[in-house]
């Protein structure tokens, strides 16, 4: 069986209340949980483990492609 350093998952989250306990538990940043909530249904990707560099890359890559990316605050601010 093979792992994976990041813990790549999906989420799914059907109701406003199940995004934002999700993106509560990873620390989303305010800004970035207030910006999806209104997308109604989600599937997340979580990774745990990326550089802060990392992180902001692949969310302009995923916006780029009309996606939406949460980081946590820590990743927003270079100080993960």
């Amino acid at each position: 069986m093979s792992t994976s350093r990041h813990n790549p998952r999906l989420l799914r989250c059907d109701t406003p209340e199940e995004l934002r306990a999700a993106l509560t538990a990873v620390h989303a940043d305010p800004d970035d949980l207030a910006a999806m909530l209104p997308q109604g249904r989600t599937v997340l990707l979580r990774l745990d483990g990326v550089s802060a560099p990392g992180a902001r890359v692949l969310r302009e890559h995923l916006r780029a492609r009309g996606a939406a990316a949460a980081l946590s605050a820590g990743a927003d601010r270079g100080d993960e």
